[in-house]
């Protein structure tokens, strides 16, 4: 992301009283400790190390869109 990381862009999603009820998910490369408790630390709904392989990612996206659209409740817009 050009100009941002993503640590910026959630920090600023989460302090925005109209968008912080939005679940954010943190698709990374990186599996470490400390990004993993940042991203948490800065309201992330989850952080997936994303896989080597294409076929697992494609698995993962659309585990997650059945999950965030399926079974998860959010608060009303």
């Amino acid at each position: 992301m050009p100009g941002k990381t993503g640590f910026e862009v959630l920090s600023a999603l989460k302090t925005d009283p109209a968008l912080r009820s939005i679940p954010v998910v943190i698709l990374s490369t990186s599996g470490l400790d400390t990004d993993i408790a940042r991203a948490y630390d800065c309201g992330a709904s989850s952080f997936i190390t994303k896989p080597g392989s294409y076929d697992v990612l494609r698995s993962f996206a659309h585990s997650l869109v059945d999950y965030w659209s399926r079974v998860a409740r959010v608060p009303p817009a």
